[in-house]
């Protein structure tokens, strides 16, 4: 029965989102971050402790990748929130130097450790944070930390 009533007010919604796109700046469809996330602007950013290689964090799911950062106060926030060294979204396996979030959006910002990027021995072509800083760093892959995962607040954006 619940579905019953879920479906209506979902597309009555979604129509609401696209056919007043116009004049709506969003809509949420819900209580902001889901439990265990922090919101930051228009994401919610969650901590993953268990360690993991970067490939294995960034497996396709639902709704949410590896995060993309894009500001000092988005950078600081989430180093606030790991507890260790921690694998961001960012990578430049496609080209070397040419970095790019998985998520898709624009890399317009980077927080690098001098000298970094580095691509030592060839084969550092994933993001990691420092847990003692807000420092990035390239690093190879198959290398096992916790990760930082963000995903966008449900709802219609303009």
């Amino acid at each position: 029965m619940k579905n019953v009533i879920y479906f209506p007010i979902f597309q009555l919604v979604l129509n609401l989102c696209i056919t007043h796109i116009d004049s709506i700046d969003f809509i949420f469809l819900g209580e902001g971050c889901p439990r265990d996330w922090s919101q930051f602007g228009f994401r919610c950013f969650k901590f993953f402790n268990p360690k993991k290689t970067w490939t294995m964090a960034e497996l396709p799911r639902l709704r949410w990748n590896l995060a993309s950062i894009h500001s000092d106060e988005e950078n600081a926030f989430i180093h606030d929130l790991i507890n260790g060294h921690a694998w961001l979204g960012g990578h430049d396996a496609v080209e070397e130097g040419v970095w790019m979030w998985t998520d898709g959006s624009s890399w317009d910002y980077t927080k690098w450790w001098d000298g970094e990027p580095n691509n030592v021995r060839r084969n550092e072509h994933s993001l990691m944070i420092y847990a003692y800083d807000t420092f990035w760093n390239d690093s190879p892959s198959y290398g096992e930390m916790g990760y930082i995962c963000a995903k966008d607040l449900v709802g219609c954006l303009q």
